[in-house]
């Protein structure tokens, strides 16, 4: 052991570290308390880490345990249950940090958290706050959403909801009630949150948070949150933690989110469809008047080409109408008349003549031939 007692020994922080180390190692002890936050050995943790709770005082002890124990252990080592555990202090010297280094695990029975949460559930499901008839329908397509949720900054449970609810759907009313999720305020923050809302005509209120320890989740294991949501007139959904984690405010709600994100999804799900059979409406329409488009272009097609054909066919008609006509003002023309041989007596003043009783005998008179006149005078006239 480090020599603390010389005079004027000044240790350096890594001897006061190790010096720590030995005096905590060097006292074997028994402790006694009920596991939580364990972390069992996966590709990140070898050693199996945990907490100790002494359950009248809340304190916490922080343990780990060598591997080749745990592996060798002959129950299942389970969070929320009471042990008895042989081992000694320790010092991580780097961080400065101190541990209980467990050699020996003995169980002794349910730990007073699982105990008070299986009182709690079965007090809560003689009320009637799990019954089926007492849930509330959620509204088919909301629009006035009300969420509880931490706004603590890195708070993944409101990014997800938003990234998966507002943000797709803009159209969305969100009214956020920042609140403690974790901690001794935490359970009297979300009923105040929840009666908050409730109070808004909100068609829908999510009470969500991220994943976590059992610790973590107990303001959403307490009476108070249960009964709130229970006595809420608005449809409540839980999303708290994730898959795996079940609290009493699951069984209470109206309706149970696994995710943060699954949440989103549950009370925008029919607008999905809806917009789907949209798209696929449109996507029809748009094919009924492509098709509809295409069947008048062609009908014009086959108008246009029927109109021409009867246009020159009428054309071709009336010009040899025309033709005959013309033949027959030809045949009927003066100037025809007169290449038969024929010839037009005029007056003076160019009036035909067609009568001998319009002329007199001397009277002078124009002859038009089919190729020049003559000038005469009436010698004699024979009137019939």
């Amino acid at each position: 052991m480090i020599d603390i007692l010389s005079e004027g020994k000044v240790l350096t922080v890594t001897e006061a570290n190790l010096l720590a180390k030995e005096l905590l190692e060097s006292v074997p002890i028994w402790v006694e308390g009920e596991a939580f936050d364990v972390r069992q050995k996966d590709r990140k943790y070898r050693y199996l880490y945990f907490y100790l709770k002494d359950p009248e005082t809340e304190y916490q002890l922080p343990c780990i345990a060598e591997p080749y124990y745990t592996d060798s252990l002959n129950f299942s080592f389970e969070e929320g249950s009471i042990y008895k555990m042989f081992g000694y202090l320790t010092l991580w010297e780097k961080g400065g940090k101190y541990q209980f280094s467990v050699k020996k695990i003995e169980p002794i029975g349910e730990g007073n958290l699982l105990k008070r949460l299986e009182e709690l559930k079965s007090k809560l499901q003689n009320l009637g706050f799990f019954n089926e008839s007492a849930k509330k329908p959620l509204p088919i397509y909301p629009e006035k959403i009300g969420v509880v949720t931490s706004l603590a900054s890195g708070s993944a449970a409101w990014e997800d909801f938003r990234r998966h609810s507002a943000d797709v759907y803009p159209f969305l009313e969100i009214t956020v009630r920042d609140a403690y999720v974790q901690g001794e305020k935490a359970a009297s923050d979300v009923v105040s949150a929840i009666e908050q809302l409730d109070k808004l005509n909100l068609d829908v209120i999510v009470v969500t948070r991220g994943g976590g320890a059992v610790e973590d989740l107990m303001a959403f294991n307490t009476e108070d949150v249960a009964k709130a949501i229970y006595e809420a007139k608005t449809p409540v959904i839980s999303a708290i933690g994730h898959e795996k984690d079940f609290t009493i405010a699951d069984l209470v709600a109206d309706a149970r989110a696994s995710t943060p994100t699954n949440a989103a999804h549950l009370v925008t799900k029919n607008y999905q469809v809806y917009f789907e059979k949209m798209d696929n409406m449109n996507r029809e329409i748009s094919y009924l008047v492509e098709q509809k488009i295409n069947n008048i272009s062609q009908q014009i097609d086959t108008n246009y080409s029927q109109l021409k054909n009867y246009a020159e066919v009428e054309i071709n008609a009336r010009r040899e109408k025309l033709k005959s006509i013309l033949t027959e003002l030809t045949l009927l023309s003066p100037e025809n008349t007169l290449n038969r041989g024929y010839s037009l007596v005029t007056d003076s003043f160019g009036k035909v003549i067609r009568s001998a009783t319009t002329v007199n005998i001397g009277q002078k008179v124009n002859i038009r031939l089919a190729r020049g006149k003559i000038d005469t005078k009436v010698l004699k006239k024979y009137e019939n």
